[in-house]
Protein backbone atom coordinates (compact mmCIF):
# COMPACT_ATOMS: atom_id res chain seq x y z
CA UNK A 1 0.00 0.00 0.00
CA UNK A 2 2.80 2.43 0.92
CA UNK A 3 4.51 1.62 -2.38
CA UNK A 4 1.36 2.49 -4.37
CA UNK A 5 0.89 5.74 -2.47
CA UNK A 6 4.51 6.70 -3.18
CA UNK A 7 4.13 5.94 -6.90
CA UNK A 8 0.97 8.06 -7.08
CA UNK A 9 2.94 11.12 -6.00
CA UNK A 10 4.50 11.53 -9.45
CA UNK A 11 3.34 12.03 -13.03
CA UNK A 12 3.47 9.22 -15.54
CA UNK A 13 6.66 8.92 -17.59
CA UNK A 14 5.06 10.27 -20.78
CA UNK A 15 3.43 13.26 -19.04
CA UNK A 16 6.61 14.09 -17.13
CA UNK A 17 8.72 13.84 -20.29
CA UNK A 18 6.55 16.41 -22.10
CA UNK A 19 7.06 18.92 -19.29
CA UNK A 20 10.81 18.30 -19.04
CA UNK A 21 11.36 18.68 -22.80
CA UNK A 22 9.63 22.06 -22.58
CA UNK A 23 12.30 23.24 -20.15
CA UNK A 24 14.91 22.86 -22.95
CA UNK A 25 17.69 21.69 -20.66
CA UNK A 26 20.83 20.64 -22.51
CA UNK A 27 22.53 18.12 -20.22
CA UNK A 28 22.20 15.92 -17.15
CA UNK A 29 24.41 18.29 -15.19
CA UNK A 30 22.02 21.13 -16.05
CA UNK A 31 19.09 18.94 -14.94
CA UNK A 32 20.87 18.28 -11.62
CA UNK A 33 21.63 21.97 -11.08
CA UNK A 34 18.20 23.30 -11.99
CA UNK A 35 15.91 20.54 -10.67
CA UNK A 36 15.23 22.29 -7.37
CA UNK A 37 14.53 25.64 -9.02
CA UNK A 38 12.44 24.44 -11.98
CA UNK A 39 10.76 21.32 -10.55
CA UNK A 40 10.86 21.16 -6.76
CA UNK A 41 10.03 24.79 -5.99
CA UNK A 42 7.27 24.76 -8.61
CA UNK A 43 5.77 21.67 -6.91
CA UNK A 44 5.77 19.76 -10.21
CA UNK A 45 5.32 16.05 -9.56
CA UNK A 46 8.47 14.76 -11.26
CA UNK A 47 11.10 12.64 -9.44
CA UNK A 48 14.67 13.80 -8.92
CA UNK A 49 16.08 10.55 -10.39
CA UNK A 50 13.75 9.67 -13.30
CA UNK A 51 16.10 6.97 -14.60
CA UNK A 52 15.55 5.03 -11.36
CA UNK A 53 11.88 5.83 -10.86
CA UNK A 54 10.69 5.11 -14.43
CA UNK A 55 12.73 1.91 -14.84
CA UNK A 56 10.26 0.10 -17.12
CA UNK A 57 9.72 2.90 -19.61
CA UNK A 58 13.04 4.73 -19.33
CA UNK A 59 14.52 5.54 -22.77
CA UNK A 60 17.63 7.43 -21.77
CA UNK A 61 18.57 10.96 -20.76
CA UNK A 62 18.61 12.18 -24.35
CA UNK A 63 14.96 11.25 -24.79
CA UNK A 64 14.05 12.64 -21.34
CA UNK A 65 15.62 16.03 -22.00
CA UNK A 66 14.76 16.11 -25.70
CA UNK A 67 18.38 16.39 -26.88
CA UNK A 68 18.54 13.23 -29.02
CA UNK A 69 17.25 14.66 -32.28
CA UNK A 70 17.28 17.89 -34.24
CA UNK A 71 14.11 19.23 -35.91
CA UNK A 72 13.05 17.10 -38.86
CA UNK A 73 14.13 13.88 -37.20
CA UNK A 74 17.84 14.20 -38.05
CA UNK A 75 19.96 12.53 -35.37
CA UNK A 76 22.18 15.03 -33.59
CA UNK A 77 24.97 12.65 -32.66
CA UNK A 78 26.63 9.92 -34.69
CA UNK A 79 27.55 6.37 -33.65
CA UNK A 80 28.64 3.21 -35.44
CA UNK A 81 25.54 1.11 -34.78
CA UNK A 82 27.33 -1.98 -36.16
CA UNK A 83 30.35 -1.66 -33.90
CA UNK A 84 29.78 -4.87 -31.93
CA UNK A 85 28.86 -7.01 -34.95
CA UNK A 86 32.48 -7.83 -35.82
CA UNK A 87 35.35 -8.83 -33.51
CA UNK A 88 38.55 -6.79 -33.40
CA UNK A 89 41.15 -6.13 -30.67
CA UNK A 90 39.57 -2.79 -29.72
CA UNK A 91 36.03 -4.17 -29.89
CA UNK A 92 37.05 -7.00 -27.53
CA UNK A 93 38.61 -4.50 -25.13
CA UNK A 94 35.53 -2.26 -25.06
CA UNK A 95 33.26 -5.29 -24.65
CA UNK A 96 35.37 -6.43 -21.70
CA UNK A 97 35.26 -2.97 -20.19
CA UNK A 98 31.47 -2.93 -20.61
CA UNK A 99 31.12 -6.33 -18.88
CA UNK A 100 33.08 -4.90 -15.96
CA UNK A 101 31.83 -1.34 -15.71
CA UNK A 102 28.90 -0.76 -18.06
CA UNK A 103 25.19 -1.38 -18.37
CA UNK A 104 22.36 -1.55 -20.88
CA UNK A 105 18.79 -0.41 -20.26
CA UNK A 106 15.50 0.51 -21.87
CA UNK A 107 16.01 -1.85 -24.84
CA UNK A 108 18.33 0.68 -26.52
CA UNK A 109 20.69 2.39 -24.06
CA UNK A 110 24.40 1.48 -23.81
CA UNK A 111 26.36 3.09 -20.96
CA UNK A 112 29.91 3.10 -19.63
CA UNK A 113 30.93 5.17 -16.61
CA UNK A 114 34.46 6.11 -15.51
CA UNK A 115 36.06 8.22 -12.80
CA UNK A 116 36.75 11.76 -13.96
CA UNK A 117 40.53 11.26 -13.79
CA UNK A 118 40.18 8.57 -16.48
CA UNK A 119 38.13 10.70 -18.85
CA UNK A 120 40.77 10.34 -21.58
CA UNK A 121 40.03 6.61 -21.87
CA UNK A 122 36.31 7.20 -22.21
CA UNK A 123 37.05 9.71 -24.97
CA UNK A 124 39.16 7.09 -26.78
CA UNK A 125 36.34 4.55 -26.48
CA UNK A 126 33.87 7.11 -27.79
CA UNK A 127 36.10 7.89 -30.80
CA UNK A 128 36.69 4.21 -31.50
CA UNK A 129 32.93 3.63 -31.63
CA UNK A 130 32.45 6.55 -33.99
CA UNK A 131 30.50 8.69 -31.55
CA UNK A 132 30.64 12.48 -31.33
CA UNK A 133 28.22 12.66 -28.42
CA UNK A 134 29.60 14.69 -25.50
CA UNK A 135 30.37 12.89 -22.27
CA UNK A 136 28.34 14.05 -19.30
CA UNK A 137 29.43 14.52 -15.72
CA UNK A 138 27.78 12.61 -12.85
CA UNK A 139 28.05 14.12 -9.35
CA UNK A 140 31.27 15.88 -10.38
CA UNK A 141 33.06 12.55 -9.83
CA UNK A 142 32.39 10.46 -12.94
CA UNK A 143 32.03 10.85 -16.67
CA UNK A 144 29.50 8.79 -18.54
CA UNK A 145 29.26 7.67 -22.17
CA UNK A 146 25.57 7.13 -22.92
CA UNK A 147 24.64 5.82 -26.38
CA UNK A 148 21.14 5.34 -27.70
CA UNK A 149 21.16 2.46 -30.22
CA UNK A 150 18.83 -0.50 -30.50
CA UNK A 151 21.38 -2.34 -32.67
CA UNK A 152 24.15 -1.98 -30.11
CA UNK A 153 21.81 -3.01 -27.30
CA UNK A 154 20.75 -6.17 -29.19
CA UNK A 155 24.34 -7.02 -30.15
CA UNK A 156 25.47 -6.74 -26.52
CA UNK A 157 22.69 -9.17 -25.55
CA UNK A 158 23.77 -11.59 -28.30
CA UNK A 159 27.32 -11.43 -26.97
CA UNK A 160 26.17 -12.46 -23.48
CA UNK A 161 25.26 -9.14 -21.86
CA UNK A 162 22.05 -8.35 -20.04
CA UNK A 163 20.34 -5.69 -17.96
CA UNK A 164 20.96 -5.76 -14.19
CA UNK A 165 23.91 -8.09 -14.71
CA UNK A 166 25.98 -7.59 -11.57
CA UNK A 167 24.90 -10.65 -9.57
CA UNK A 168 24.34 -13.41 -12.12
CA UNK A 169 26.06 -12.58 -15.42
CA UNK A 170 27.99 -15.45 -17.01
CA UNK A 171 31.39 -15.26 -18.68
CA UNK A 172 30.77 -14.80 -22.42
CA UNK A 173 32.11 -16.77 -25.37
CA UNK A 174 35.14 -14.86 -26.66
CA UNK A 175 37.21 -15.99 -29.66
CA UNK A 176 40.65 -17.18 -28.54
CA UNK A 177 42.29 -14.58 -30.77
CA UNK A 178 40.73 -11.74 -28.81
CA UNK A 179 40.73 -13.13 -25.26
CA UNK A 180 43.73 -11.09 -24.08
CA UNK A 181 42.11 -7.82 -25.20
CA UNK A 182 38.80 -8.77 -23.57
CA UNK A 183 40.49 -9.56 -20.25
CA UNK A 184 42.50 -6.33 -20.38
CA UNK A 185 39.20 -4.47 -20.72
CA UNK A 186 37.79 -6.41 -17.77
CA UNK A 187 40.80 -5.63 -15.60
CA UNK A 188 40.75 -1.96 -16.48
CA UNK A 189 37.11 -1.90 -15.41
CA UNK A 190 36.84 -3.97 -12.23
CA UNK A 191 40.33 -5.34 -11.70
CA UNK A 192 43.08 -3.93 -9.51
CA UNK A 193 46.84 -4.13 -9.02
CA UNK A 194 48.35 -3.12 -5.71
CA UNK A 195 51.50 -3.26 -3.60
CA UNK A 196 51.42 -6.04 -1.01
CA UNK A 197 53.49 -7.41 1.88
CA UNK A 198 54.86 -4.12 3.20
CA UNK A 199 54.86 -2.68 -0.34
CA UNK A 200 57.51 -5.12 -1.56
CA UNK A 201 55.71 -6.54 -4.60
CA UNK A 202 52.55 -6.20 -6.68
CA UNK A 203 49.56 -8.49 -6.47
CA UNK A 204 46.35 -8.19 -8.46
CA UNK A 205 42.69 -9.04 -7.99
CA UNK A 206 39.32 -8.97 -9.69
CA UNK A 207 36.07 -8.36 -7.80
CA UNK A 208 32.63 -9.42 -9.04
CA UNK A 209 29.14 -10.00 -7.69
CA UNK A 210 28.64 -13.04 -9.93
CA UNK A 211 30.41 -16.23 -8.90
CA UNK A 212 29.62 -17.76 -12.32
CA UNK A 213 31.39 -14.93 -14.11
CA UNK A 214 34.45 -15.07 -11.89
CA UNK A 215 34.76 -18.83 -12.32
CA UNK A 216 34.57 -18.32 -16.08
CA UNK A 217 37.31 -15.69 -15.89
CA UNK A 218 39.47 -18.03 -13.82
CA UNK A 219 39.05 -20.79 -16.42
CA UNK A 220 39.92 -18.38 -19.23
CA UNK A 221 43.13 -17.37 -17.45
CA UNK A 222 44.11 -20.97 -16.69
CA UNK A 223 43.45 -22.03 -20.29
CA UNK A 224 45.56 -19.22 -21.71
CA UNK A 225 48.38 -18.70 -19.20
CA UNK A 226 50.39 -21.81 -18.23
CA UNK A 227 50.99 -22.29 -14.48
CA UNK A 228 48.86 -19.36 -13.38
CA UNK A 229 46.94 -20.16 -10.20
CA UNK A 230 44.10 -17.73 -9.37
CA UNK A 231 42.36 -18.11 -6.02
CA UNK A 232 38.69 -17.18 -5.52
CA UNK A 233 37.37 -16.01 -2.15
CA UNK A 234 33.84 -15.39 -0.98
CA UNK A 235 33.40 -12.06 0.76
CA UNK A 236 30.52 -10.33 2.53
CA UNK A 237 29.63 -6.67 2.27
CA UNK A 238 29.70 -5.25 5.80
CA UNK A 239 26.93 -2.75 5.09
CA UNK A 240 24.43 -4.91 3.20
CA UNK A 241 25.72 -8.41 4.04
CA UNK A 242 25.42 -9.30 0.35
CA UNK A 243 28.01 -11.75 -0.95
CA UNK A 244 30.59 -10.90 -3.57
CA UNK A 245 33.61 -12.71 -4.90
CA UNK A 246 37.25 -11.78 -5.17
CA UNK A 247 39.86 -13.51 -7.35
CA UNK A 248 43.46 -12.93 -6.29
CA UNK A 249 46.70 -13.42 -8.22
CA UNK A 250 49.99 -13.66 -6.37
CA UNK A 251 53.07 -11.68 -7.44
CA UNK A 252 54.08 -14.25 -10.06
CA UNK A 253 50.53 -14.60 -11.32
CA UNK A 254 50.32 -10.83 -11.69
CA UNK A 255 53.47 -10.85 -13.83
CA UNK A 256 52.03 -13.66 -15.95
CA UNK A 257 48.82 -11.68 -16.42
CA UNK A 258 50.86 -8.66 -17.50
CA UNK A 259 52.54 -10.66 -20.25
CA UNK A 260 49.16 -11.90 -21.49
CA UNK A 261 47.06 -8.74 -21.57
CA UNK A 262 49.69 -6.27 -22.79
CA UNK A 263 50.80 -7.24 -26.26
CA UNK A 264 51.15 -5.72 -29.73
CA UNK A 265 48.00 -3.56 -29.52
CA UNK A 266 47.88 -1.49 -26.35
CA UNK A 267 46.17 1.63 -27.65
CA UNK A 268 43.19 1.24 -25.34
CA UNK A 269 44.34 0.90 -21.75
CA UNK A 270 44.05 2.53 -18.36
CA UNK A 271 47.42 4.23 -17.96
CA UNK A 272 47.60 4.11 -14.16
CA UNK A 273 47.09 0.31 -14.08
CA UNK A 274 49.42 -0.20 -17.03
CA UNK A 275 52.18 1.66 -15.18
CA UNK A 276 51.82 -0.57 -12.12
CA UNK A 277 51.85 -3.74 -14.22
CA UNK A 278 55.05 -2.57 -15.90
CA UNK A 279 56.58 -2.07 -12.44
CA UNK A 280 55.59 -5.57 -11.26
CA UNK A 281 58.82 -7.17 -12.48
CA UNK A 282 59.65 -10.41 -14.27
CA UNK A 283 58.30 -13.89 -13.63
CA UNK A 284 60.18 -15.81 -10.95
CA UNK A 285 59.91 -19.55 -11.74
CA UNK A 286 60.60 -20.48 -8.10
CA UNK A 287 58.06 -18.14 -6.53
CA UNK A 288 55.01 -19.91 -5.06
CA UNK A 289 52.36 -18.91 -2.54
CA UNK A 290 49.58 -21.16 -1.24
CA UNK A 291 46.22 -19.63 -0.41
CA UNK A 292 42.97 -21.14 0.86
CA UNK A 293 40.23 -20.93 -1.78
CA UNK A 294 36.51 -21.57 -1.82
Amino acid sequence: MKRKMWLARFLTYEDAKIIVKGLKLKSISEWNKKYYELIKLQNIKIPRNPNRFYKDGWEGWGEWLGTNNLPGGVRKYSINHNYFKEWSPNMAYILGFWFADGCISGKRIFTIKLHKKDKYLLEKIMNEMGSNKPLYSVCDKYYCLNIRSKDIYEDIVKLGGKERKSLDIEFPIVPQKYMSYFIRGLWDGDGSIFLAYKRKYYKSSYTCGSKLFLEGLKNALCNNIPNINPKIYERKNKLSENKYYNMVLCANGTRMLKGFIYNDNNDLKLERKYTKFMESGNINPRFTRNQKTI
